[in-house]
């Protein structure tokens, strides 16, 4: 059980911190006041009431870094791997140094509550925000979130462990769930998590279970979170999560966020009053609150702190993490690593000169700086390497952004933008006449994908306008590919001449989280250092009776524009395929980015872009040996898996991302990372995606307001081993550039007695028995006596370690603890059932080393 925050003053480095009076401040507060503490102040703080000493706390996405309170130009922060990758290290102790990295960046930015990290389950392929969680396996899940959770809250700062539960896919968030797979597969993440770090915050989901919302479930905050496992840490909604004023109070919903309140506040004064919640219930939640305050002000952080940078940034640990977080998937020939003398290095495809270091949503920040792979290679390759390099197609959702490209009044990369209250002097967003307007505020940015709800002075309107402005000068000539499109509306020009009208009937779409326009394109003829003047005019939402999106008048809105040198499919691909044939080693670096992967939408399909699998045949077709580099945060299908020699998964690994790939390419790190999660041979492979006699559509994305979890304990790896088919790559797969030979395991008993014992010791040698240093990870599953087995799975991992680097012929005795939940099922509440377990030594689920037995001689309820 967490243990208890003390309420009373402490010392700390010899210097008294006061802490508040808990049961005293409460006696002093209001019903009004205490019902203000029970939701947000805005969009990122918590209501203060300085009279009583109760500071405002500061929250701040995200999963992958601190992004702060800003979405439009906030303060450039560090960004981490993705979970997913992070998940791929199955390195607990690297992970807390991450979350100690996490905590730092907070402190730098004024930030008291990290939200983050994610447990939900990869039950499915197309989850938009799948990147964002660990893994299908909640073991895994639950002890890596421990460590992260361990690291930032070391620093004094909170994390958020999140949401809960079954928040598993974007659309239809209504989940049907039987208690077992609840119990054996989405809530064992969280505790676990809970009982290996006592994080400070948990915030529900926003889908239904079961028919109602988690925020208001009663027996899943109070009775589960709080009773059973002994939480005692404030609960919070997901923003505008909060769906009921009664009953999420009565449930345990502690803080409502964001504010102002939309739930609380009046009527939940008018609950009181007519007896529909009773004030003992409201004092609960305020003592959360205050607990949690009490918590955060040992840390030192300041109330409304100014947002900075993080001037020490932990970059050894955003390397080592993005290059621990790749998978090698493929070596057959060990082309891998690449020498660096290597005189001529072709690097093709669309994610090699673009940096993705992040998925879409709340996991967008302002990088400190990046690495793309294409930099990462070269800085890599070496002095005496020529690395030459070919986009080899076009492979987006939407036209790429631009800003470095552009140039502002100053000369610099970016453009300029200036804010209105009053509209463009016409009838409409097209300009007939000299602007004399006045400007309410203007900056510069390199960034044209711009979401204006944040970071703008109060004396601009909600009703306000925007003018965009650049210059241009192509360095090839060509057909150009311009794209426009907003949380409102926009046009664009080239030369003061309209190219592209997204004013005047504007159609939605898919912008600002389905919030905003579709965006539209247009065509035009550029020619190679001929500099031409780009303006995209724009209108908030409540400016413009045009507008169709569904977000309220109250809205800035938000702006995107792009534009690309479009080539023809039969031109790209006839570049890359030049240089592959000219060159000694091809590197092919492709995959998805945060227009494919993003909170707000699931994936239509687990394809790669057409266009990118164009590519990928084509250079094979004449370079089978070419290294092919996979990015995305979730399964994609590889059709061309049995073609390539060499393959690497890697995610969205970060500020470094492009290092770490060059780390592993060229032997700088010998590749440990394992897959987290199973990547099938095609989509339809995976039950929820399974038509059988129906079209799947109530198992993914669901039917009728329903998503039916029909696959019940069948989730990701579980799945395949157990029911089929045989995977594309195994849950749990990665290889080195060395190898690992495992010893017989040593159990500390044959008989698991738990009247007498309550864990299982697992020893287990393991050499290098190849020629360079390496780790190795070692994966332990239970299969279950077949008297028992009916329903399920054939195995369940149940611990695993990673070893230390061990040089060519050292060898490391690694030790795993199990325990009767290791042996457990929930049928009305956990049970060992008796029998003959098999202990599965494995370096994949599908890879199994060696095996032991255990007997357990009676069944065992706890």
């Amino acid at each position: 059980m967490p243990v208890a925050v003390p309420i009373t003053n402490t010392e700390s480095n010899s210097t008294k911190i006061k802490l508040l009076d808990v049961e005293d401040v409460l006696s002093r507060l209001t019903l009004p006041e205490k019902v203000s503490l029970l939701s947000g102040k805005d969009n990122w703080h918590t209501r203060d009431i300085p009279k009583y000493g109760i500071p405002s706390l500061r929250l701040s996405d995200g999963p992958n870094g601190c992004r702060g309170t800003k979405f439009f130009e906030g303060v450039p922060a560090a960004c981490f791997p993705c979970a997913t990758g992070l998940a791929s290290t199955w390195d607990v102790d690297l992970i807390q140094d991450v979350g100690v990295a996490l905590g730092d960046e907070c402190r730098a930015k004024g930030v008291h509550v990290l939200l983050a990290p994610t447990v939900n389950m990869l039950r499915t392929p197309l989850n938009g925000r799948g990147f964002e969680s660990f893994s299908e396996d909640p073991l895994l899940s639950g002890y890596l979130a421990g460590g992260l959770i361990k690291g930032v809250q070391s620093t004094g700062v909170a994390a958020t462990l999140k949401h809960l539960v079954c928040n598993d896919q974007e659309t239809e968030r209504v989940s049907q769930v039987d208690e077992k797979t609840l119990r054996e597969i989405y809530l064992k993440p969280f505790e676990i998590a809970i009982r290996e770090s006592n994080p400070w915050l948990v915030m529900t989901s926003y889908n239904r279970l079961n028919g109602k919302h988690t925020s208001e479930t009663l027996e899943l905050i109070d009775g589960l979170l709080r009773k059973e496992w002994g939480y005692e840490g404030l609960v919070v909604s997901d923003w505008h999560g909060t769906y009921s004023t009664d009953e999420a109070i009565k449930a345990g919903l502690d803080l409502e966020m964001p504010g102002p309140s939309i739930i609380r506040g009046p009527a939940l004064l008018r609950m009181v009053t007519c007896g529909k919640v009773k004030e003992e219930d409201i004092n609960d939640r305020v003592r959360n609150v205050l607990r949690l305050v009490n918590r955060l002000i040992p840390s030192g952080i300041p109330r409304d702190a100014e947002e900075n940078q993080n001037p020490n940034p932990a970059v050894d640990v955003m390397r080592q993490s993005a290059a621990d977080a790749i998978v090698l998937l493929k070596n057959e020939k060990s082309l891998l690593p690449i020498s660096p003398n290597t005189k001529r290095i072709a690097v093709i495809g669309p994610n090699a000169a673009k940096t993705e270091i992040f998925g879409g949503g709340s996991a967008a920040l302002r990088a400190t700086y990046t690495v793309s792979p294409l930099e990462g290679i070269r800085s890599a390759a070496g002095p005496r390497s020529k690395v030459v390099y070919a986009k080899g197609c076009d492979a987006h959702k939407l036209t790429p952004l631009v800003g470095e490209e552009l140039r502002n009044s100053q000369g610099q990369p970016g453009f300029d933008i200036r804010f209105y209250n009053d509209p463009p002097p016409s009838t409409s967003l097209r300009r007939s006449s000299a602007d004399h307007r006045e400007v309410v505020h203007e900056l510069t940015t390199t960034n044209s994908n711009m979401f204006f709800n944040d970071n703008l002075p109060d004396t601009l309107n909600r009703a306000c306008y925007a003018t965009a402005t650049a210059k241009f000068t192509p360095g090839r000539t060509g057909t150009y590919e311009f794209g426009v499109g907003a949380l409102g509306v926009s046009d664009l020009y080239v030369d003061d001449v309209l190219l592209i009208d997204n004013s005047t009937s504007p159609i939605p779409g898919e912008l600002f989280y389905g919030k905003g326009s579709r965006e539209e394109i247009a065509e035009i003829h550029l020619e190679a250092n001929v500099t031409y003047r780009v303006r995209v005019e724009y209108a908030s939402p409540s400016a413009s009776t045009s507008f169709v999106g569904p977000l309220a008048l109250s809205s800035r809105g938000g702006l995107r524009f792009g534009g690309y040198l479009k080539l023809s499919p039969e031109e790209h691909i006839r570049e890359a395929v030049e240089l592959a044939r000219s060159s000694d080693v091809v590197i092919i670096v492709a995959g998805l980015n945060a227009e494919f992967e993003t909170e707000g939408f699931d994936r239509k399909d687990m394809k790669l872009p057409s266009a990118t699998l164009k590519l990928i045949n084509a250079v094979l077709e004449v370079r089978k040996d070419a290294v092919i580099c996979l990015q995305s945060g979730t399964p994609v299908e590889i059709p061309f898996k049995d073609k390539c020699e060499s393959l690497i998964h890697f995610f969205y690994n970060g500020n470094e991302t492009g290092n770490g790939l060059a780390d592993v390419l060229f032997g700088r790190t010998n590749p440990s990372g394992k897959l987290p999660f199973t990547i099938p041979e095609k989509l339809e492979d995976s039950l929820p995606h399974s038509k059988g006699d129906k079209d799947g559509s109530e198992t993914f994305p669901g039917q009728d307001g329903k998503v039916c979890y029909e696959e019940g304990l069948l989730v990701g790896y579980r799945q395949y081993s157990t029911v089929g088919p045989t995977p594309a790559f195994a849950f749990g797969h990665g290889l080195s550039y060395t190898s690992f030979e495992y010893d017989a395991p040593q159990l500390s008993a044959s008989v698991f007695d738990f009247g007498v014992s309550s864990t299982l010791e697992v020893t287990c040698a393991i050499r290098n028995t190849g020629t360079v240093a390496g780790r190795e990870i070692i994966q332990c599953y239970i299969s279950p006596p077949t008297s028992t087995s009916s329903d399920r799975p054939t195995i369940e991992l149940k611990a695993f370690k990673k070893t230390a680097q061990l040089e060519p012929g050292q060898r490391e005795i690694v030790k795993m603890t199990l325990d009767r939940e290791s042996f457990a099922i929930w049928e009305e509440g956990w049970i060992v059932r008796k029998g003959i377990y098999e202990v599965l030594i494995a370096s994949s689920s599908e890879d199994i080393r060696e095996t032991a037995q255990i007997s357990v001689i009676d069944d065992f309820r706890f």
